[in-house]
């Protein structure tokens, strides 16, 4: 939960896509034709912010949440907790 009231509504591999993405589309707008320069870096800039944040304000509108705990497959014979999956 973040000081500001919200939740990480995005899964640890989409935050680490889409630093990888967005550092991707930085490094790209440093070198692209200059017509494409400034939405290739506010798209960067914007999949980064995601990737740190967690947060998708689009998923918050559409009530998504990809960041919900691992599914539980059974217990374990030998302890009372349950084993964890992904």
């Amino acid at each position: 939960m973040y000081a500001n009231g919200r939740h990480q509504n995005i899964g640890n591999t989409e935050r680490l896509v889409s630093g990888l993405v967005g550092t991707s589309l930085l490094v790209y707008s440093a070198i692209c034709p200059r017509k494409f320069k400034i939405a290739t870096a506010v798209g960067g800039i914007g999949l980064v912010y995601r990737g740190i944040r967690g947060n998708s304000k689009v998923y918050d509108i559409l009530g998504i949440d990809r960041n919900k705990p691992r599914i539980r497959i059974f217990r374990s014979l030998l302890s009372q907790e349950p084993l964890y999956i992904g």
